[in-house]
């Protein structure tokens, strides 16, 4: 089976310094950074990965940058148990946050996986102190399978609760995935969101991928109603196979919510198996 980017990121959560809001998480980030499904995860492997995304912001009157660098380090095990460590840096406006993640993932010969992450913070400005997370895949037929996952984001002020069924369908090396977003802040009630994400392999060494997502909340910048913050986001990127055990990624993402914000994001990676 062949080695594609292995997961990255636990989905954590991006907010303005500028209005100190409390974000959900971005449901883009599931397809950016945790780029493939648990199925291409090969067996008895020692894995890492880097990612490194730079944005150019535009909120209201205020330009500036944010970046989010992330490293991830794991072990798949013959018998489908894989745990990984990963530590993220956010940097909002020269603010600086950190994020420690610990999950693992538990895979079955019938194709269907087990994923659970915890993550914690320390000192934090605009990430959530504590996240859980929890998903589970299976097989319907073909090359179709169902997932429905759960996060729990702890804030001082909020706690945020996300629900996000979908589908998945295999065909090859290619798939093509849906899910819609259902999220809960506790002080500003309900949100929702479509996220849409594909793969196709263009031969042995090259990978393109694209997707996107619209809806309610997918950036939460100011503390508004949902209905006042509607947005999309589009991205695409391309991973290159150097090597049959090291493979890179270059990315672009184009985001806006209203009222007044709007990101532009170019995005490196590299996932090396020993």
């Amino acid at each position: 089976m062949r080695f594609r980017r292995l997961f990255a990121l636990a989905l954590t959560v991006t907010v303005s310094i500028y209005t100190l809001a409390l974000a959900q998480d971005r449901p883009e980030a599931a397809a950016k950074l945790r780029e493939e499904p648990a199925r291409y995860i090969e067996d008895n492997h020692l894995f890492f990965n880097s990612y490194y995304e730079y944005s150019a912001v535009k909120q209201g009157g205020r330009k500036g940058q944010w970046r989010l660098f992330t490293n991830t380090v794991g072990y798949s095990f013959a018998n489908g148990f894989v745990p990984y460590l990963e530590v993220d840096s956010w940097d909002r406006f020269h603010n600086n946050d950190q994020l420690f993640n610990l999950g693992a993932y538990l895979k079955f010969k019938d194709f269907s996986y087990f994923h659970s992450e915890i993550g914690f913070g320390n000192d934090l400005t605009y990430l959530p102190r504590f996240r859980f997370l929890q998903e589970y895949e299976h097989k319907l037929s073909g090359g179709l399978s169902w997932q429905a996952g759960f996060k729990y984001l702890h804030y001082p002020v909020n706690d945020v609760y996300l629900a996000y069924p979908g589908l998945i369908y295999y065909f090859g090396d290619n798939y093509l995935s849906a899910f819609y977003n259902i999220g809960f802040t506790e002080s500003r009630g309900a949100a929702s969101s479509a996220l849409f994400k594909g793969s196709v392999a263009l031969n042995k060494f090259i990978d393109f991928w694209f997707g996107g997502a619209v809806g309610d909340r997918l950036y939460d910048i100011d503390l508004l109603k949902s209905s006042k913050q509607y947005g999309y986001i589009m991205f695409a990127g391309i991973d290159f196979k150097v090597y049959k055990d090291l493979r890179l990624r270059l990315g672009y993402s184009y985001g806006m919510e209203k009222p007044a914000f709007i990101t532009r994001s170019i995005d490196y990676g590299l996932s090396i198996k020993f």
